[in-house]
């Protein structure tokens, strides 16, 4: 499909459909992403976000929620967040670099169970 999204998706969407898609963080994405909504209204379409575009989930980030306080230049958001790159999926080190660490804000994400050979389809 070739389009606007506020012009493609509405006719492929009927009543009781599931739109999910990424949580958008930029002014032109968050437009199309009203104009998409605005499209589809009273269209009965259950809309989910999802968080998916960046290295870290945004709530795992050690800044203010509206990331105002998150650095602009890389070198000090990487020195935030470096620490907790240095540890085992789900472990936060009391240490880094031989200097205590300050408590960290990630959290253990709930993940798929373990499966049995054969258990899918």
């Amino acid at each position: 499909l070739v389009g606007r999204p506020e012009d493609v998706l509405p006719p492929l969407l009927g009543t009781g459909s599931w739109l999910v898609t990424q949580h958008e963080a930029t002014s032109e994405e968050l437009r199309a992403d009203a104009q998409l909504r605005a499209a589809l209204l009273g269209g009965n379409v259950v809309w989910r976000y999802c968080w998916g575009h960046t290295l870290f989930h945004l709530d795992d980030l050690a800044f203010g929620a509206d990331l105002r306080d998150m650095p602009d230049v890389y070198t000090q958001f990487k020195n935030r967040v470096e620490p907790e790159l240095a540890c085992p999926v789900n472990q936060v080190p009391p240490t880094f670099c031989g200097r205590p660490k300050l408590e960290s804000r990630i959290g253990i994400r709930e993940t798929l169970p373990a499966l049995e050979r054969g258990s899918l389809p």
